[in-house]
């Protein structure tokens, strides 16, 4: 977009894709479970639609007891570029751990459109037996949403493995759940939401080694004070930037100053 329309050009402003980020922050809890529906609507009579307030009405500061699992996800269709094979090897790795917990599991959530996406879960199945990894290996393919906040909300940790993704919107919505989240270090996820932050809100890996140690440190350190300040923070930063409180206050702030 530079090169076609002059870096200055004051016509050219980036306005990102809206993320219902709020869905996610109201129904879960950031120490994990869902949010009952009474305390849902205290939280939206409080937050004055403000995507801040909102971000944090059913946080517990980090004070309460979580209610998370020892349960890694991953949340993309099962497409080539996804590199659902990479999160295999990541969860081999982690797992030669002993200190990994036994009940541990890595979650694989996303959609399978026919015959090629089929194959591909038939491959990544077979992937997992090779690495004898099979029982510690969950797969929940084509979930309605209700399902997918519920696993959302036992989740301790998020890899996304895709290269270049073009933004991130799965990225976005498993931060805003709590979760904390580790992508690749690339586009979308480096150049627009993890990486442009100026306080910690995710981390992001290159190859297998530092995905896994990433995810390690994320799902044996989850309820210290450290990871509960980065998970408030980063469900805060996502539902200010990328909400969509904050598309339909851009999208109206550049078309009316076109006129």
């Amino acid at each position: 977009m530079d090169n076609l329309w002059g870096a200055n050009n004051i016509w050219m402003r980036t306005i990102y894709p809206p993320c219902d980020t709020d869905f996610y922050t109201k129904n879960i809890d950031v120490n994990g479970g869902i949010v009952p529906p009474l305390l849902q609507d205290k939280g939206d009579a409080s937050a004055n639609t403000s995507a801040d307030k909102s971000a944090t009405s059913v946080s517990s500061a980090g004070k309460a007891k979580s209610k998370r699992e020892n349960s890694v996800v991953s949340f993309a269709q099962f497409r080539p570029e996804k590199d659902h094979k990479l999160q295999l090897q990541v969860w081999a790795k982690i797992l030669e751990d002993d200190k990994v917990p036994k009940d541990a599991k890595l979650t694989m959530i996303g959609t399978v459109r026919g015959a090629d996406d089929e194959k591909i879960v038939d491959e990544l199945k077979s992937k997992a037996r090779d690495l004898g990894i099979q029982d510690r290996v969950r797969f929940e393919l084509n979930q309605p949403r209700p399902n997918i906040v519920e696993i959302f909300s036992k989740a301790k940790v998020a890899m996304h493995t895709m290269k270049d993704e073009h933004f991130g919107i799965a990225v976005v919505e498993m931060m805003a759940s709590g979760i904390i989240t580790v992508a690749h270090d690339s586009a979308g996820p480096k150049k627009d939401i993890i990486g442009v932050s100026k306080a910690k809100i995710g981390y992001l890996a290159k190859d297998a080694d530092q995905y896994a140690f990433m995810v390690k440190y994320g799902l044996l350190n989850s309820e210290k004070e450290d990871m509960m300040k980065l998970k408030e923070t980063a469900r805060a930063y996502v539902s200010q930037k990328f909400g969509t409180d904050a598309f339909e206050r851009k999208f109206r702030s550049r078309i009316t100053s076109m006129f």
